[in-house]
């Protein structure tokens, strides 16, 4: 997914840290490193991720807000990406593994 010579921003994130609030627009895409985060919509949870997961990618892609609110579960460790350091067709790819197709661009 990354390419380009800007490495990876990684941040260190306190238990019950909110890390990204449902409706802000989107900058990057993010990979859980260490840790869990909880996601939370309309302040129901809908979904926990930990080490490997990836997550951002569709609002990156269709440059709408972020639509949910991502709260650490336990200390957690995050990589971001900015777009110019992200191939958007590996974005396609892993939000089309998830259901969502993304428009053209």
């Amino acid at each position: 997914i990354l390419h380009g010579s800007l490495p990876p921003t990684v941040t260190e994130w306190k238990e019950g840290a909110n890390l990204f609030q449902q409706g802000f627009s989107a900058q990057a895409v993010h990979l859980v490193l260490e840790g869990e985060v909880a996601v939370t919509v309309d302040g129901a949870e809908v979904a926990r991720l930990g080490p490997g997961h990836v997550f951002g990618e569709m609002a990156m892609l269709t440059n709408r807000q972020r639509t949910g609110t991502l709260t650490a579960v336990r200390p957690t460790t995050i990589a971001s990406m900015g777009e110019s350091s992200v191939e958007r067709d590996d974005l396609r790819a892993l939000a089309a593994d998830r259901g969502f197709e993304a428009p053209p661009d």
